[in-house]
Parts: structure tokens; C-alpha cells; sequence
């Protein structure tokens, strides 16, 4: 299976926050928070467990100025790092998951569970 057909879904042990320019994921597991510039917010967003890599390039390509092979490369180095960040998991097809335990966000918490 090559990568452009592979989900990326949120790990469950991730929290995000986005506050107005300002983005934030959280890995809970280890302490980590890393702040996300405009791009990669963009394509943390779309990694939801419901598009393929391919579907999310298909996305950004609409909205980014770069060319089509610098923006397919730049999101799989985005991906590359979230992975390796143990922020994502890569899964075969595509994967419903809720966004908390309960399925539900909080909304008095700028924090959003994966």
C-alpha cells in the first residue's frame, strides 16, 4: 500500500488547541506541546481518520501557492513529523474516531481531545 492511500488519524493521547493564528498540539503521553505555523495546522486539521494522504494533498493544493509536487512533498514532511512526534498513526482505510471519550468536545476548553 503506498502512502498516498494510508489515513492519518490522531493519536487518542493528543490534545490540540487553535486560538484565533495561534495552534498547539499537546502529546499527553510525553509532555510535548508543539506549536504549529499556518501550513501545518492546515494539514493537522485534515488528519481526522476520514482522508487518505492523497485527499489531503488534493485539499491544500487549493489553497497554498506552492506547486503541486512542493506541496505534496511538504505535507509528507509535515505528516513524517507528526508521526515520528508520535502525534498520528497511519491506518489502511478510513477510521472514524471521536474527538473525546465521550465523543464530544469541550466547549470551555480551548483544548480538543484526538
Amino acid at each position: 500500500m503506498e502512502i498516498n492511500d494510508l489515513v492519518p488519524v490522531r493519536e487518542a493521547l493528543v490534545a490540540w488547541s487553535s486560538l484565533g493564528r495561534e495552534h498547539m498540539v499537546l502529546n499527553l503521553r510525553s509532555g510535548d506541546c508543539t506549536p504549529l505555523e499556518w501550513f501545518p495546522a492546515e494539514v493537522w486539521k485534515l488528519c481526522d481518520g476520514s482522508r487518505t494522504v492523497e485527499e489531503i494533498v488534493h485539499v491544500l493544493e487549493g489553497v497554498s501557492s506552492l506547486g503541486q509536487g512542493e506541496v505534496r512533498q511538504k505535507i509528507l514532511d509535515i505528516l513524517g513529523t507528526f508521526r515520528q512526534n508520535e502525534l498520528i498513526a497511519f491506518a489502511p482505510s478510513a477510521v472514524a474516531r471521536p474527538q473525546g471519550g465521550d465523543g464530544q468536545e469541550r466547549q470551555d476548553s480551548p483544548w480538543r481531545k484526538s
